[in-house]
């Protein structure tokens, strides 16, 4: 009877062990798929603007060969160029002779110029019958000259943001 009475024991523990797994089991399902389709249906998303970006993209582009110049600011396609054969730049064709003398290759180059400075900003004018003009400083990088700062008054905080 002892035997009898562990196994019907064991049975309960069972079918309440398998009863608590399915349930959740069931719960763990509608907390998950929520969660899948919402991962899905973004990268849907991200497929479809990535290719629209990129049928846009081929419908602009010019077709060239290998040795064709491109041109200014377009998009260009050189097939089976091999890497040797594409265009040589230098400094000199920038304007820059005063350079050591190096070269790049290339389908196309272009330079921008920045420098690294500290800009001055306005931030209020609170006493304006007075003169008296509030600033803000920052450093960065910028291909805009702002030349000279116009407040002398402030310069350790100039010096403390720049």
């Amino acid at each position: 009877e002892d035997t009898i009475s562990e196994v019907k024991s064991d049975l309960k523990d069972t079918a309440k062990k398998a009863k608590s797994a399915i349930c959740c089991s069931c719960c763990g399902f509608f907390l998950v798929l929520p969660a899948c389709l919402y991962a899905l249906g973004w990268n849907e998303h991200q497929y479809v603007c990535t290719r629209n970006a990129l049928d846009a993209a081929m419908s602009d582009v010019d077709y060239l060969s290998c040795d064709a110049k491109a041109p200014t600011g377009q998009l260009v396609y050189l097939h089976g160029c091999p890497l040797s054969q594409l265009r040589k730049f230098t400094p000199d064709e920038f304007g820059l002779a005063q350079w050591p003398k190096m070269s790049w290759k290339g389908a196309s180059s272009y330079m921008v110029v920045e420098m690294y400075q500290c800009k001055e900003k306005v931030v209020s004018s609170s006493d304006k019958k007075k003169g008296k003009v509030e600033y803000q400083y920052s450093a960065g990088w910028s291909s805009t000259y702002y030349g000279q700062l116009s407040s002398p008054q402030d310069f350790a905080r100039k010096v403390a943001a720049c």
